[in-house]
């Protein structure tokens, strides 16, 4: 991953022409925030290195938002599709519906004169010059403002294809906050027009990555358990909270959360690592020492889209309010709100709220309704509260490379800034 940042600031009176990237964004990532462009924190196994370079790094994304990654899936109209392929899209090549490089040597899916593969589509090309060509834009505008002989871009969308989908594209975005995609990203396939594409099938998702060094350990362990409770809690629907605002009940490709036991959660935040496997509504072992949200089915509306990032940044921010609690002992009250799916509500749907999003209150007013009485997951009795007690303790003693703490960590902490 790069860390000089003179490769991505570019002089003011360049024009940047070609923004199509394809195959995925691999190690090049950078964070993006409505006027700047930031090298992540904290990747080396997802933690850092002190309590002050996280306590940095948290009072950032505090107050700029959490830069988290987004791949969404959709299919191209199905009059473009190939017909069964020859290999019975066992090659690698036809699994990534890329039929003109057959293992087999040939390829029945061109059968159908139809056939368009997604990188000769001409609107997945139109998406990445239209959000990269907002964010130059924007990073243009805002180096004029300050009077600078620059501006900051890097490519900030890619396409690929995805095995799982018939004849689709997957867009892998770069880490956004909220603000940042709500700015420059939210109402593309609004704007292309929302017959380029479809999103029906029911592999086709969207997940989300966060950092997990955006997280203290006691933090993570808690949103673990926030998940747990969001996961397990239903509403009057029948459906869960999460399948609820994911708008995508499990499924192969995103099997429910099981209820784990409170020693193995304590485990795989102290080790950043778990063995629950990759498709499940939350997979722990998220690519590049990320947390990854499966639980969103495929959109392409602005306040769909948006509505799902705000979710998953106000999950983090729950948690770290939740931090005062726990700092001063309050270990019960600390396990209440995360137990309780309806405190969880009305902590989204609270104006006051630092990262309110109405797009996402909106939405739970509409579609959740919540059941009068909660079975509140976590009580004082439960196992989750000694192993909470035991990462807070751990937390407390920790200030630089601690046995105490796991010894995966980084020094990291600088960000490109304007």
């Amino acid at each position: 991953m790069p860390r000089d940042s003179q490769s991505i600031r570019h002089p003011l009176h360049l024009d940047i022409t070609e923004t199509a990237m394809w195959g995925g964004l691999g190690r090049d990532i950078w964070n993006i925030y409505p006027n700047s462009i930031g090298i992540p924190a904290g990747r080396n196994r997802g933690r850092f290195a002190s309590k002050d370079a996280l306590n940095k790094v948290q009072d950032r994304y505090w107050k700029k938002g959490l830069p988290m990654g987004m791949e969404l899936e959709l299919e191209l109209p199905v009059s473009l599709r190939p017909v069964d392929c020859y290999c019975d899209n066992v090659c690698l090549e036809c699994a990534d519906n890329n039929h003109s490089h057959c293992g087999e040597g040939r390829c029945d899916a061109y059968a159908n004169d139809g056939y368009v593969y997604m990188r000769d589509y001409e609107p997945v090309k139109d998406v990445m010059a239209l959000i990269n060509k907002r964010v130059i834009d924007g990073m243009k505008n805002f180096a004029l403002r300050n009077g600078q002989d620059y501006y900051q871009w890097t490519p900030v969308v890619s396409a690929k294809g995805d095995g799982s989908l018939h004849n689709g594209v997957e867009f892998n975005f770069q880490p956004f906050t909220t603000n940042a995609f709500k700015k420059y990203a939210a109402s593309t396939f609004q704007d292309i027009g929302y017959t380029k594409f479809q999103r029906m099938a029911p592999s086709a998702g969207i997940h989300i990555h966060i950092p997990k060094a955006a997280f203290s350990d006691v933090e993570l362990y808690m949103w673990l358990l926030l998940m747990q409770s969001l996961s397990h809690q239903e509403g009057t629907n029948g459906l869960s909270f999460l399948s609820t605002i994911g708008q995508r009940e499990p499924n192969q490709y995103c099997g429910a959360i099981p209820m784990r036991e409170a020693e193995k959660l304590y485990n795989a935040v102290q080790q950043r690592r778990w063995n629950g496997g990759k498709f499940s509504e939350i997979n722990f072992n998220g690519h590049g020492n990320t947390v990854e949200l499966r639980i969103f089915a495929s959109n392409q509306m602005p306040e769909r889209l948006i509505k799902n990032m705000a979710f998953v940044e106000q999950s983090w921010r729950y948690v770290h309010l939740l931090m005062d609690f726990v700092n001063d002992e309050k270990y019960s009250q600390a396990l209440q709100f995360l137990g309780d799916v309806n405190m969880f509500v009305g902590f989204l749907r609270n104006p006051n709220m630092k990262g309110y999003s109405e797009e996402l209150a909106t939405f739970i007013r509409r579609m959740w309704k919540a059941p009068r009485n909660v079975d509140k997951l976590y009580t004082g009795a439960d196992p989750a509260l000694a192993y909470l007690i035991t990462l807070n303790e751990h937390y407390q003693a920790w200030s630089g490379n601690s046995s105490v703490i796991n010894n995966n960590t980084t020094t990291e902490t600088m960000e490109v800034s304007i």
